[in-house]
């Protein structure tokens, strides 16, 4: 079990599960925007970068997830975070990489998608297994 906090930095906007498990498959990758590659006639590769962002996109895999704490984080991702409305702070486990490091904080994060479909599976009575989509740009 492992403590992740959900903080949309406003007002009572935070929420702490306790008892999730972090499982492999989290996971994130990086996408560079405004970027373009393109092959000349000669073969060379020429690669346009106007100083485009990089965005990461990620899921974070929790099992083991009570049935209280999960309707808690389903509460706050329709009240609080308003799907990808409004930007919050992930805090990871200890020994977590979300996209800037091991066990570091990954700010002006957004859910991705307008819907909670897939993202909250009851796996036995009581537990939930949590697929929570997030994107944030890296700076």
């Amino acid at each position: 079990m492992a403590t992740i906090i959900f903080d949309t930095l406003v007002g009572g906007g935070s929420l702490t599960l306790t008892t999730p498990t972090i499982v492999y498959g989290t996971d994130f990758s990086d996408a560079r925007y405004n970027q373009s590659s393109h092959r000349t006639g000669d073969g060379t590769l020429v690669t346009y970068n106007p100083a485009g962002l990089s965005v990461v996109t990620g899921v974070i895999i929790m099992k083991g997830v009570l049935l209280s704490e999960g309707n808690a984080l389903k509460t706050w991702l329709h009240d609080k975070a308003i799907f990808g409305l409004n930007k919050f702070t992930i805090t990871p486990p200890t020994g977590v990489d979300l996209g800037l490091g091991v066990s570091t904080n990954v700010t002006l994060c957004n859910f991705v998608g307008t819907d909670d479909s897939g993202v909250f599976r009851h796996k036995v009575p009581s537990i939930f297994l949590i697929k929570f989509p997030y994107t944030f740009v890296r700076v």
